[in-house]
């Protein structure tokens, strides 16, 4: 996975993993918020869509946006039924809300969520769906990002990739072992956390993650960006 400090992708019709039947739960739920962030949007779905496995579902929870957000999901999902374009509904406004909207709305076993200004590898979720099925102990799993700026690798760096030590303790002092996209997560795991905290502004992943690993949900790491 990379993280951000292109025209968007077309299917074809013979693409491995397009579906016209929605009776088939997906291996794979992505879960994306996003408000008025169009061009990084479409960057962001296009590195799901490059996937090297076809069986997702990438739910996009939109939380008001006024760039033409709606029109690009709506030709998106036309084309591709495994795009879900979701507008939040209510007054109730704010990343942690779509995220639980998305989360409710999600029909896989398992759960990335990512956010519209990060980058998926190429095989990053065929990778993290295969240590979850050869690992059924294991509640979530964690990976390292790439940190960039304009491009991947123009930094050269992994986040905090120097940072040692117990990851709650590193959670607490907010030297931040991953971000929001690292985790895969078994869905089950998360409705026992009950979601996001809709309440709080800021730091929302970090207090989600501080829940998990207090809870003793049982989590395996994986140091590689590429999900290796």
């Amino acid at each position: 996975m990379a993280r951000r400090a292109g025209p968007p992708a077309v299917p074809r019709d013979g693409r491995e993993g397009l579906r016209n039947s929605v009776k088939q739960p997906p291996a794979v739920s992505i879960i994306t918020p996003t408000k008025n962030r169009l061009p990084l949007l479409r960057e962001t779905m296009d590195s799901v869509a490059a996937q090297a496995g076809g069986d997702w579902e990438h739910i996009v929870v939109d939380d008001g946006s006024e760039d033409g957000t709606q029109a690009e999901l709506e030709r998106r999902s036309r084309l591709d039924d495994r795009v879900r374009y979701v507008q939040r509904p209510g007054e109730r406004a704010g990343a942690n809300v779509c995220r639980n909207i998305g989360l409710r709305e999600s029909r896989a076993d398992l759960i990335v969520f990512l956010d519209s200004d990060d980058l998926l590898a190429p095989d990053s979720l065929a990778r993290r769906v295969d240590v979850m099925r050869r690992n059924a102990d294991l509640e979530f799993c964690v990976w390292q990002s790439f940190v960039f700026n304009k491009r991947i690798g123009d930094l050269n760096r992994q986040l905090n990739d120097d940072i040692l030590g117990d990851d709650l303790l590193k959670f607490l002092c907010l030297e931040i072992p991953w971000v929001i996209t690292g985790p895969i997560w078994r869905k089950a795991a998360l409705l026992k956390l009950g979601g996001f905290d809709e309440a709080i502004p800021s730091w929302q992943d970090i207090e989600l993650h501080v829940r998990a690993i207090a809870g003793g949900l049982r989590v395996g790491s994986r140091r590689s960006p590429y999900g290796a």
